[in-house]
């Protein structure tokens, strides 16, 4: 059964040739890792960095547990430190891994690939290392996928709505068109030649003859209609 991916912490357990004390307060900071207590194991590795700061194994114990306790750009900085302190290329290899661990941790395959390869160069035995490097390359070309799909889609949404930008201006033009043919249809009415100097003598004419009219009105005389009386 192949293995998902990995994200293992390599905890230093060499010996040392240099002060019993800063061996000591090292195998007590593993002692503690092992039983999960993450905060406390960071604090024994910061006291063996400051009995020892040119010794690799503090900054690199303790890049492990700031990596349990998801500090991840403060693990990778404790790791990259621990990368000045070391010339051991199996050792080179193990802080490589972890610190692609950690870009692949946050999806940042790229710089994933970069170390596991490097990790690889230096121990090309480093089966886990060589899983992984798998892993991110497959990521690196779902991402890439899913990019590309994505700018598909926008591109087809946007011709979408330029097509349909483009029938809605038809249908406005064409209903300005049919509105245009309709009014030309329309019978409309005539224009009058009278200016407004005929328009008044026409008027006075109308006022003249219905004065004559009146006159002629008040010159009948009323006729008496008699009615005898029955008695």
């Amino acid at each position: 059964m192949k293995k998902l991916f990995l994200i293992i912490l390599n905890i230093s357990a060499f010996s040392f040739t240099d002060a019993q004390s800063l061996r000591s307060i090292i195998s007590n900071g593993n002692d503690i890792y092992k039983n999960e207590k993450y905060s406390d194991a960071e604090v024994e590795y910061l006291k063996g960095i400051e009995k020892g700061k040119d010794e690799v194994y503090g900054y690199f114990n303790r890049g492990n547990t700031l990596l349990k306790q998801n500090k991840d750009s403060v693990a990778e900085k404790e790791y990259l430190t621990a990368l000045t302190k070391t010339e051991n290329k199996n050792f080179k290899s193990q802080i490589n891994y972890n610190i692609g661990n950690v870009e692949m941790k946050n999806n940042n395959y790229e710089k994933a690939v970069e170390h596991y390869k490097q990790s690889l160069r230096l121990n090309p035995n480093d089966e886990d290392a060589r899983y992984n490097l798998g892993y991110a390359l497959k990521q690196i070309q779902i991402v890439k996928k899913d990019s590309s799909e994505k700018k598909n889609d926008k591109k087809e949404n946007k011709e979408n709505k330029k097509e349909k930008q483009d029938q809605k201006n038809q249908q406005q033009d064409q209903q300005k068109q049919n509105q245009s043919e309709q009014r030309k249809e329309q019978p409309q009415a005539k224009k009058s030649n009278i200016t407004k100097e005929s328009a008044e003598r026409i008027l006075q004419a109308i006022n003249e003859n219905e004065k004559d009219v009146q006159k002629k009105l008040k010159k009948r005389t009323a006729v008496r209609i008699d009615v005898e009386k029955d008695w």
